[in-house]
């Protein structure tokens, strides 16, 4: 990752001779979920969506009036939401929330018309934490019962204990994809963007009761960006 951002700014500095660097702050919301399947006795349903917050600083590099890069460096939160058909003992339902926060660095090229920028290109992120909300409602004895828990995601290849209350995966602390989106210029600082993101990696690294799942990011990204330093290359 920091060999990442070292060659990307390298690489616009190399290339600046005659072009304007902007440098901008940007806030704003990641309405994420995850492309999921699952093939275990216990695991069905669908991904639900959840909205997280995305910020940081970003850097456009002009070449042409026209044409540029487009990079930066943000928090990026991204989530979503398993339903279960069925728990591990045939009786029962539950869901589970999962949270996770990310440094990510995008990479678009992109085309101005007028006042609207077309962007395209990819993004890398690393995992900085991870959390997940677990309920399950079953039947003990006849009696409905219901359990909550909260914990920390388990990380690496390493899977989650068999008698975690958790789902029994470990995820992976990388991820890339492709990303493509489009801004508008609300004025001579200010930028609103609409982006959308899909990873290409598997977020899953391991689990129990051959599960075999395959889960990817999936995100749409509202933001606004203000123009913090211009640097005019001669």
């Amino acid at each position: 990752m920091k060999n990442l951002i070292i060659l990307f700014f390298s690489f616009f500095s190399v290339h600046a001779a005659t072009s304007q660097t902007t440098v901008s702050i940007m806030g704003g919301l990641n309405y994420s979920s995850g492309n999921s399947s699952f093939s275990s006795s216990y695991i069905g349903g669908s991904a639900r969506a959840q909205v997280s917050p995305r910020i940081g600083l970003t850097l456009d590099q002009g070449f042409h009036d026209q044409f540029g890069l487009h990079t930066g460096l943000l928090y990026s939160g991204k989530g979503f939401q398993l339903d279960f058909e069925q728990l591990r003992d045939g009786v029962g339902k539950g869901e589970a929330t999962f949270a996770l926060n990310y440094m990510e660095l995008p990479l678009m090229a992109y085309y101005n018309v007028n006042k609207f920028q077309i962007q395209l290109g990819a993004y890398a992120a690393y995992t900085i934490s991870g959390r997940s909300t677990t309920i399950f409602e079953y039947l003990e004895l006849g009696e409905p019962r219901k359990f909550v828990n909260e914990q920390s995601l388990t990380f690496g290849d390493t899977p989650a204990a068999e008698d975690d209350p958790l789902i029994p995966i470990g995820f992976r602390r990388s991820d890339f994809g492709f990303m493509a989106g489009i801004a508008y210029r609300l004025s001579d600082t200010g930028t609103l963007s609409f982006q959308y993101s899909k990873g290409l990696s598997n977020l899953i690294s391991n689990a129990l009761d051959n599960a075999n799942p395959v889960l990817h990011n999936a995100a749409f990204s509202l933001s606004l960006a203000f123009a913090i330093k211009r640097i005019n290359h001669r």
